[in-house]
This record gives C-alpha cells, structure tokens and sequence, in this order.
C-alpha cells in the first residue's frame, strides 16, 4: 500500500483585496488615521482608498521629540493639503495637538480652512492651554473660518485660548458645541453664541467667560440639553432645556457672591433629567432646593458628590416650607452617588421618599465602610415612603 502523499499547503490567496471599496474604507476607519494611511503603500488602490476617508484622526500623544513632532505635522498636511484629496469629503476631523512645546508652530489655522472647504461637519480640536503662550514671538493662531461654516454641525474645542479677535460668526447648522478649558476674549461671546441660531446642545467646563462682568445673557432659545458650570453660563441662558447637568453647584466663592448669582433662579419649564454634582468645596443643599422649587416638570435627579473628607458643608439640607411640585407630583427617579449616609444625605433622601408621590426607583451609590453600610440601608428602609410602588436600590460606589 502506498503511503499517503503530504497534503500541500494551499497557494495563497489575499481575499481582502477581494472586497469591495466600501468595505475597505469602512474597515479603515476604526484604525488610527497614521495607520490608515500607512496602507497607501500597498497599491494604488489603497492610495485611493485611504483618500476616501470620511473621518480624519489625529494624536500626537505619543510624539516624544521634535522629528517626530515634524513628521505628524506632514502627516496632517498630506491629509488636508494634498492636490489628490481637496475634492474629497471629510464628515468628521480630530486633532489632538499638544505637545508641541518649542519645537514647531503647527500651521492649525491652514488644517482648519482646507478641511472647511471639503464640507466637515464634525470637528474636535484639543490642544494644550498651558503650551498656547508664545514661541519666540510667535502664538498659536485660529482663523476665523472656524467660526464660519455652512456645514458644521459639531463643534468640540479641549484646551484652547482663541488668541485671534472673533471678526465674525456664522453658523447656521451648529447644533452641538462644547467648550472645555476654553479661553474666550469678552467680546467674542455675543458673537460665538448669536452666530449660533439652532444650537440644541452645549456643554461647557472651566469656559473662561467671567459672565459675571460681562452681563451678558445669551439667547439660547433652541437648547435641548446643557452641561455647564454655573459661573461659566448664567442659568437663564438655559432656561428651556430639557436635561440639564450642573458640574459644579457648589463654589469657593464667597457667600455673597454666590448668593448673587443664584438670586433670580429662571423656572425651567420643560427640564425632565437634572444631574448635579457637589465636587468643590461646599455641598450646597439650599441651591438644589431652589432648582427643584423652579423645575416642576422634573421627573429624573442625579446628584454625584465628592467623599465628605473633600468637602466642607456650609448647610445640612432643611426641608421646605412647601414641596417643590416636581416632588409631589412629577419625580419617577432619584439617585444619589457617593452616599455616605450624614445627615445632610439621609435628610435629603427621607424627603423625597416621604414625599414623592409618584417615585418609582431611589436608588443609592453608598460609598461608606461595610460596618456602616448596614446602618445606612436599615434607616432608609425603615423610611416611610409616599409612593407603595417605589423600589428602594442600594450598591456599593462605582456600581450605581
């Protein structure tokens, strides 16, 4: 019997380039932009599926000297600047440049208006504020056609002082802007927020805006949601939202400042989800009993605190002479994270269990040693509650 011969291994065979265009270019757009263009040396083919991205990334996180530094700044040029691609559509651009130090003056400005040109609708520049002072005698500049899209759409701006004067806004398809660690000249506002008629979302935190001195109420009529701090964005700003996050309800500023600030509460008339979170100094219970007293339509709240060892309490929570109409009659959920069970904590969630009527879930983050957990869940589960339905949750902190 003759033995049996090796199965031979079969030819090669590369089904990738077997797949059509759109599957390629799909497949490119979850790697790396430096990546993606790495694949133009494989063919022609690839030199035009790589120009056909829709959705441009870039990250200097891991430049670690000036070469490199070079090296990614041409790698953006051949994206943007290229003859080969300036008919091309881009949907979506990310740059992250921050490492820039001494080395080189990016021209972000010249990135920004090629990419403009070919229609983008979503951008995300992060920059580094503490690196955007002079080189030489040089400043990072933006030009204004960043201000002045018809498509955009997006817009996402991390660490950035706009060094250059706002001659103009005008964006009429904005619909989302988010501004963290953004330093504006005061007499940019006006412009940057008129220029933005249908804007629906806004996001905002350490936005460099000094309000306060500036008087200046924006007319943000078209928001539906907001994430601000209150001493970047006055709270009549956005009045007609429908979910609102708070970032900082407490301050270090004095008292009378505060007080000030917070003295003309507008009522929002169409807020559903409330998120508020006590992460400074002062855990200010008074200020989240006038929200809820001017929210009666409010029927989701989320507070985030910080460990009680981080904050000073200017006040325990005191009930109300009235309850807020949210409570009584609107309210379905209230969390609390970070519950360490002080009277403050227990004062608040015996309220709104003893007095929201249509409460479905209270759900806690408890953060406190086990010995103390027990403590906790038998004083609230002992809470008489007003709504027979209202399931009471209770998980240890970082699960809730």
């Amino acid at each position: 019997m003759e033995k049996t011969s090796k199965l031979e291994k079969p030819p090669a065979y590369d089904r990738i380039s077997d797949l059509p265009d759109e599957i390629l270019c799909h497949i490119l757009t979850f790697l790396p932009t430096k990546f993606a263009f790495a694949t133009s040396v494989l063919s022609k083919r690839w030199i035009s599926l790589y120009h056909s991205l829709t959705f441009i990334k870039f990250d200097d996180k891991s430049i670690e000297d000036h070469d490199q530094f070079l090296h990614f700044c041409r790698s953006v040029e051949a994206v943007t600047l290229s003859p080969h691609v300036q008919q091309k559509p881009i949907k979506k651009f990310y740059l992250r440049c921050g490492r820039y130090g001494n080395w080189h003056i990016p021209p972000i400005d010249v990135w920004i208006e090629a990419i403009n040109q070919r229609g983008v609708d979503y951008i995300h520049l992060s920059m580094n504020l503490h690196r955007l002072m002079p080189v030489g005698d040089e400043l990072i500049r933006l030009s204004n056609v960043l201000f002045n899209s018809q498509n955009l759409v997006v817009l996402k701006l991390n660490n950035l002082v706009l060094s250059t004067k706002i001659l103009s806004v005008n964006l009429p398809s904005l619909k989302a802007l988010h501004l963290k660690s953004v330093y504006l000249e005061i007499k940019d506002f006006k412009k940057l927020f008129s220029g933005c008629p249908i804007l629906k979302e806004l996001h905002t935190d350490h936005f460099y805006g000094k309000w306060l001195k500036l008087g200046y109420e924006p007319n943000l009529s078209k928001l539906v949601r907001a994430s601000i701090c209150p001493f970047d964005v006055p709270f009549k700003a956005v009045y007609n939202v429908k979910s609102l996050c708070i970032l900082q309800l407490d301050s270090d500023h004095s008292v009378d400042i505060i007080n000030s600030y917070y003295k003309d509460f507008p009522v929002f008339k169409k807020l559903i989800h409330l998120e508020i979170c006590f992460r400074h100094c002062d855990h200010d219970w008074d200020n989240l009993a006038k929200l809820l007293k001017h929210s009666p339509k409010l029927q989701t709240l989320l507070i985030r605190k910080r460990s009680s060892s981080y904050l000073t309490f200017r006040k325990d929570w005191e009930n109300p002479n009235s309850i807020p109409k949210c409570v009584s009659s609107r309210l379905k959920r209230c969390e609390i994270r970070h519950y360490e069970g002080r009277n403050g904590d227990l004062q608040f969630a015996r309220y709104i269990l003893q007095n929201a009527r249509f409460l479905q879930v209270m759900k806690l983050g408890v953060s406190s040693p086990s010995y103390r957990k027990s403590k906790i869940i038998e004083d609230l589960s002992s809470c008489p509650r007003s709504s027979e339905g209202c399931k009471l949750l209770f998980a240890s902190y970082g699960q809730a």
